[in-house]
């Protein structure tokens, strides 16, 4: 159930209004209203970033507010850091990756006319993988693109896709990323890439999924446009961290393991930050 703009637009909160959560679990709202956050980054020093689709902006929590680091973007979804402390940052609208400069916001092009980019994920040698798709019908025009970190070179690595959202790649090199188009699922490449074909599904009973994120324990954390974040185990179970929210897009984890969550009403409505505490 999504909350209304009204709920939305409430400053910073000590809970999460309208939200059921797993028993043991806490929710907090983290800063004030944001314009449809999309995705959330937390770099290796601690500062926790955020995308604003509605406002074409980066941000960063400073305390109880937030902060543009960078504006002017086109529809900016993914949001990860590079290994060289940047911030990667994918452009729906401008079909790109770019790199961004924390403390100047300036952008460097990484890669282009990939299509209408959504989420990035980086693997251990820090390439980075763009999801994107060209339009969100016929099925299979989606697919998810290798950038090399030093040559820049972009080669698709994953096709067929109906319109891929979350992904991210394991320890083994295998990529596991989330299809937004009915029938929503979750699918496994192994290491190499392929076509869907060659994929394994490994969830499915999913409304149109956004956000996908490793647990660090073999699992995952997906959320879909069911206004709920469920958590899959590396033993197949699962259950649901926090429901009856808005549309939970991109995910982190914090160093003290808390879940923060963008979540968003619409792409130009505003939406909020959450953190879920006490999982295990």
């Amino acid at each position: 159930m999504a909350l209304s703009d009204a709920a939305l637009d409430v400053g910073p909160l000590l809970a999460c209004p309208g939200a059921t959560l797993a028993p043991g679990l806490s929710c907090e709202v983290l800063g004030g209203a944001l314009a449809a956050p999309r995705d959330v980054c937390v770099t290796r020093d601690g500062a926790i970033y955020v995308t604003e689709m509605g406002s074409g902006a980066i941000v960063r929590l400073d305390g109880d507010r937030f902060v543009a680091v960078a504006t002017g973007l086109m529809a900016p979804i993914g949001l990860r850091e590079a290994a060289d402390g940047a911030l990667l940052v994918g452009e729906e609208a401008a079909r790109s990756v770019s790199l961004v400069d924390r403390s100047t916001g300036a952008r460097t092009l990484l890669a282009g006319d990939l299509g209408a980019v959504t989420y990035l994920a980086l693997d251990a040698s820090g390439a980075v993988y763009a999801s994107s798709f060209d339009n969100l019908g016929p099925f299979g025009t989606g697919r998810v693109t290798r950038i090399d970190p030093v040559t820049r070179e972009a080669t698709r690595f994953a096709t067929g896709l109906n319109v891929p959202e979350g992904l991210f790649v394991d320890a083994s090199g295998a990529l596991f990323v989330a299809e937004w188009q009915s029938p929503s699922s979750v699918r496994r490449f192994a290491p190499g890439g392929g076509t869907v074909g060659t994929s394994t599904v490994v969830t499915t009973d999913l409304s149109n999924v956004y956000g996908l994120l490793p647990d660090g324990a073999g699992g995952f954390f997906v959320g879909d446009h069911a206004g709920r974040v469920l958590r899959q185990r590396a033993d197949a179970t699962s259950e649901v961290v926090i429901d009856r929210i808005g549309r939970p897009g991109g995910m982190a984890r914090t160093a003290d393991g808390a879940l923060l969550i963008a979540e968003f009403v619409d792409f130009g409505a505003r939406g909020r930050l959450l953190r879920v505490t006490g999982l295990r």
